[in-house]
C-alpha cells in the first residue's frame, strides 16, 4: 500500500479505497490551514529576503495576519500576490480562468510523485547510502496524478477567491 497514512485509522477502516485514503490524508495531513501557510509563504518571500518585518516566515506571517487571524482570504493583497507566486514558480498557467487543466496537474503530478520517492527511499533504506527502492511505480503515478487534480481544484477555488483571475 503506498498510500498510507494513519495506521490506527486504517486498522479502523480497513476497505478504504484509494480515494477514501487520499480524503483522510488531505484531512489530516494537509487540512486547508497548513496549505494556505504554504502558499501564504510565497507572499512574504520578498520580506523575509529584506527582514523588514520580521526574521521568520511566521513572523512576518503573524505580523500580517496577527496571531491566529489568518483566513480562506488572507490578508488583502498578500494571498493574491502568494498565489501568483506560487503559480508561476510552478509553471502553472491560467487557461480561460481556471488553472485545472492537464498541463497543470501534469506539472504537479510530477511534484508529488519525486516528493513520494524520495520518502519511500527514506523509509526503506539505511540514512547512510541511497541506492534503488522497491515500490509499484504505476501505482505512485495514479496516486499523484490524483492527489494533484484535487489539489488544483483546491487552488483554483483559492485564486477565483482572492481575485487572481
Amino acid at each position: 500500500m503506498l498510500l498510507k497514512q494513519d495506521k490506527e485509522y486504517e486498522k479502523q477502516n480497513p476497505s478504504m479505497s484509494d480515494t477514501e485514503r487520499m480524503e483522510h490524508y488531505y484531512r489530516t495531513r494537509a487540512p486547508d490551514a497548513d496549505l494556505l501557510a504554504d502558499i501564504d509563504a510565497w507572499g512574504t518571500i520578498e520580506q523575509v529576503a529584506t527582514a523588514q518585518q520580521g526574521t521568520t516566515i511566521s513572523a512576518i506571517i503573524s505580523s500580517v495576519y496577527g496571531r491566529g487571524r489568518a483566513n480562506s482570504k488572507g490578508a488583502p493583497n498578500l494571498r493574491k500576490v502568494a498565489i501568483k507566486r506560487f503559480l508561476d514558480r510552478h509553471g502553472l498557467t491560467v487557461a480561460n480562468k481556471n488553472i485545472v487543466t492537464t498541463a497543470n496537474r501534469d506539472i504537479l503530478q510530477y511534484y508529488i510523485a519525486d516528493f513520494g520517492r524520495v520518502w519511500i527511499y527514506n523509509r526503506q533504506q539505511p540514512r547512510s547510502f541511497w541506492i534503488g527502492s522497491s515500490y509499484d511505480k504505476r501505482k505512485l503515478q495514479q496516486i499523484s496524478r490524483a492527489m494533484a487534480q484535487k489539489f488544483l481544484q483546491w487552488l483554483d477555488a483559492l485564486a477565483k477567491s482572492n481575485g487572481v483571475y
